[in-house]
């Protein structure tokens, strides 16, 4: 397996430390890594595109030009949910802010390597689960395997019976079936119905109130009043802690 990894931060010291740690994590658990650093944030703001490939990124927060949550946010909205976000930052303070971004970890500096080295491991894990969710979507006669985290929603097709829209970060497909087949075949995936007749992967909630959630492409879907405890509840659960060290 090879992942490739983007480290920024001002400091050379920290990309140092952070390059060491990576170097011995290779060793130790057989994996490469293609690494690309940056000093200069406002370069990396500019380089980053959709077609960017990028698996785990360690993000300063504060930094000249362009901030770390910056970046992120530039990325999630390209849109780009894929690429796992780890903070490492000595300012704790930012870390309430860094949940908007879908972080998978904010850490504090100093970080020893042993917290390092069990942070990387959960994300190199939740790749490998990630690249065994594909889903199988028949369109117009041909398969077509998509990774469940590039399904924001589904909704049924105005136009044609027993087919969906799904919503993808890059395009929307019309995909055979109902949203009640859909709903079975997603079910042991991140993925919850607020109403009749839509499909919602959790992980593409960006925010959760009463009767409505926001999705990470913008798109606002209405949630009804049977659904909203499950809702809420789905969504906190999917809410990874982050923790102070």
């Amino acid at each position: 397996m090879n992942l490739n990894i983007t480290v920024c931060d001002d400091d050379q010291v920290d990309i140092r430390k952070i390059r060491e740690y990576l170097s011995t994590f290779q060793v130790q658990y057989d994996i490469d890594f293609t690494t690309k650093e940056y000093t200069d944030s406002n370069k990396l703001y500019q380089e980053y595109t959709k077609t960017t490939k990028c698996d785990i990124m360690f993000l300063d927060v504060e930094m000249p030009s362009k901030s770390g949550l910056d970046i992120a946010n530039h990325i999630r909205n390209l849109p780009d949910d894929n690429v796992i976000i780890i903070f490492i930052s000595s300012y704790p303070e930012y870390m309430q802010n860094s949940f908007d971004v879908q972080t998978f970890q904010y850490l504090t500096k100093p970080v020893e390597y042993k917290l390092f080295e069990t942070v990387l491991k959960n994300a190199i894990n939740k790749i490998k689960t990630r690249v065994s969710n594909t889903v199988i979507v028949q369109q117009s006669g041909e398969k077509l395997l998509i990774p469940a985290n590039n399904i924001i929603y589904l909704e049924p097709n105005k136009n044609m019976q027993h087919y969906v829209d799904m919503h993808c970060l890059s395009e929307t497909i019309q995909a055979q079936g109902t949203i009640s087949e859909w709903e079975d075949t997603l079910k042991s995936l991140s993925f919850i119905s607020p109403g009749r007749g839509i499909l919602v992967n959790i992980n593409h909630i960006r925010i959760c109130r009463d009767f409505e959630l926001t999705l990470s492409d913008g798109s606002i879907v209405p949630v009804s009043r049977r659904k909203k405890q499950e809702v809420k509840e789905r969504f906190s659960k999917n809410i990874i802690t982050l923790q102070h060290f």
